[in-house]
């Protein structure tokens, strides 16, 4: 009768050992609160227009003659925006609202034309309208690819289409204070 209530005892003790062990095999756990990023809010995107804007500026005193212009402004260069991505994963975060947001920071600072500003624009009438003014679909020569980064900052790259190369990168410099995550 005892040989089995050991192996019985013996048995639990195992799996007690295994399973002690399985918790332990991967270190320590954290303790308390963890730090996560916050998602980048409409201050971060207005930091990395100006910071692109600025950055333009220095490069380019006049655009270079190969990329599309706008037709109702001719000293702009057309830009494609592309749809802001979430590289960092951050939970939170309103990919639309800052897509919203980034248009209309471009347009309010002026340096580049939104391609769909240009492409919604209403064809002209009359003798005297420039033909290309709402004459169809154009294309841009710059590309924008807007994303957020895992630490929380709003990151813009600019391209050139047309040569197929990067112009100019821009981030918002700090993040929002990491707001703290309980388990």
């Amino acid at each position: 009768m005892a040989a089995p209530a050991l192996s019985s005892l013996c048995a639990a003790f195992a799996l007690s050992l295994s399973l002690v062990a399985g918790c332990t095999s991967d270190g320590p756990r954290p303790q308390g609160p963890r730090a996560v990023p916050s998602a980048p809010a409409r201050g971060h995107v207005y930091e990395a227009v100006v910071r692109l804007g600025d950055t333009l500026h220095t490069l380019y005193r006049t655009w270079p003659a190969h990329l599309a212009r706008s037709a109702d402004l001719p000293e702009l260069p057309l830009v494609e925006v592309r749809e802001v991505e979430n590289r960092g994963e951050i939970e939170g975060v309103e990919l639309e609202t800052l897509g919203w947001e980034l248009n209309q920071q471009l347009r309010t600072q002026g340096r580049l034309r939104v391609l769909s500003d240009e492409s919604s624009l209403v064809p002209a009438t009359g003798e005297n309208a420039p033909p290309e003014l709402g004459a169809g679909p154009r294309h841009a020569g710059l590309v924008l690819y807007p994303w957020v980064d895992a630490a929380g900052r709003f990151c813009l790259m600019l391209e050139d289409a047309v040569k197929d190369e990067r112009v100019a990168v821009a981030r918002s410099n700090t993040p929002e204070p990491a707001r703290l995550e309980t388990r």
